[in-house]
């Protein structure tokens, strides 16, 4: 069984606890193509949902992960919707860890070893108030029927404010 280097920041930056200037590098490159994909699909979402009729709205969360040069990259959940977001076996222990934990108490991010300069990059996905529309308890009647016709295996239910939804994942080199 091999060991992977693992280092968790609960705080940006988290320079202090990196041993060499390459770790650093993976970081900062793991941080630029989160924020990317992060503000490409919260702007698809909003204005999607900014139309008012959130049934076209529920494509918008199957658009294409943007996907950087040189990395793989992809969404995935403990309670998934949408079964092609299944999780790279590597990042399955931070969905359980994280599932179970406080939100206050999971890590803003973590990157580990994946090989010889090869990093895996998990940041967590926090449901936020837009979410709810139709990951909430309380989702409206048609919107509800559309998911359920799209994913009869629907799992991304019942969420709140704040919860923990899941985690965009990389994989990349450096």
């Amino acid at each position: 069984m091999k060991y992977f280097l693992m280092l968790i920041c609960f705080s940006l930056p988290c320079y202090g606890a990196l041993e060499d200037e390459q770790e650093i590098k993976a970081i900062e490159k793991a941080h630029a193509a989160v924020d990317s994909v992060k503000k490409e699909f919260k702007q698809v979402l909003m204005d999607a949902v900014k139309t008012g009729d959130l049934e076209k709205a529920i494509p918008s969360c199957k658009i294409k992960v943007p996907k950087p040069k040189h990395m793989k990259v992809g969404r995935t959940s403990h309670r998934l919707r949408n079964p092609k977001n299944a999780p790279p076996e590597w990042t399955k222990s931070y969905l359980e860890k994280f599932s179970k934990a406080k939100p206050e108490d999971i890590p803003k991010y973590v990157i580990t070893s994946l090989g010889k300069n090869q990093y895996g990059y998990v940041q967590p996905i926090f449901v936020e108030p837009i979410c709810l529309n139709c990951h909430g308890r309380y989702v409206a009647k048609d919107v509800k029927a559309a998911i359920r016709k799209e994913y009869p295996q629907d799992m991304a239910i019942n969420f709140d404010v704040g919860d923990f939804r899941g985690l965009i994942w990389l994989e990349f080199e450096n």
